[in-house]
């Protein structure tokens, strides 16, 4: 994706936690980042929270709205996708991408808890889109 869309300002959220040793993987992923990539900044996001990180992808994400196009992908874990669809049903002019999986781990989300279940809103999608 990084190399798709050339991006001025790259802005990475990494999981929070210790599931699958994402504290110590992820330190190390975001240390690497910061050498490959010049334009990177990096924020925690808990995606098994309430908000499913909603709050945290906003507040990194708003204050560049009126300086940035911005083009905001989930790439795990799932439930920042959640997150994501909210974030474009309040910021219509955020561009959504989606980086299609060549592989499917049946397994990928066993032993980090209880299913989440409920229905996603959405009202606020559903607005004219000007001519």
């Amino acid at each position: 994706m990084v190399q798709f869309f050339e991006p001025r300002l790259l802005v990475v959220g990494l999981q929070l936690g210790e599931q699958y040793e994402n504290d110590e993987r992820n330190y190390r992923r975001g240390e690497r980042l910061d050498q490959l990539i010049r334009n990177i900044k990096t924020f925690e996001i808990d995606a098994y929270s309430t908000d499913h990180g909603f709050s945290a992808i906003v507040e990194q994400v708003k204050p560049l709205l009126p300086d940035y196009n911005i083009v905001a992908a989930s790439l795990g874990p799932k439930t920042s996708a959640i997150a994501m669809f909210r974030v474009i049903a309040e910021f219509p002019e955020i561009a959504l991408a989606y980086a299609p999986s060549r592989q499917f781990n049946i397994g990928y989300s066993s032993g980090i808890g209880d299913s989440i279940e409920g229905a996603v809103d959405s009202h606020r999608l559903n607005h004219e889109v000007p001519r």
